[in-house]
């Protein structure tokens, strides 16, 4: 899951997810597509998702920092993924019984 932020004036606001199960899985597929990670595929077997969730603004504009703020995370488990969370640009941040887990790596 990945949520985007706004500018400054209009950040990404009052964001509510609750009660979800984020789950990776070791990617079978060697490797396909574009980007740092390999595109869509990248675990050759042997590597689970590289990011479960993700809070944190895209700034695809020249010179735009962007924001998110108002956020509640309750009860949502986390599991099998090489990072599980990462957030950037966040201002009021609430995870409530949240359960994070990280199975060992094949």
């Amino acid at each position: 899951m990945r949520i985007t932020g706004g500018d400054f004036d209009h950040p990404g606001n009052n964001i509510y997810v609750a009660r979800n199960h984020f789950m990776g899985w070791i990617d079978p597929i060697e490797s396909g597509g574009s980007g740092r990670a390999g595109g869509a595929h990248n675990g050759g077997g042997n590597r689970y998702n590289y990011r479960l969730v993700h809070f944190g603004p895209n700034n695809f504009r020249a010179n735009t920092t962007l924001m998110l703020e108002d956020i509640l995370f309750e009860d949502n488990v986390i599991s099998n993924g090489e990072t599980l969370m990462t957030m950037l640009m966040l201002k009021t941040l609430l995870c409530v019984i949240m359960y994070l887990s990280l199975l060992k790596m094949v």
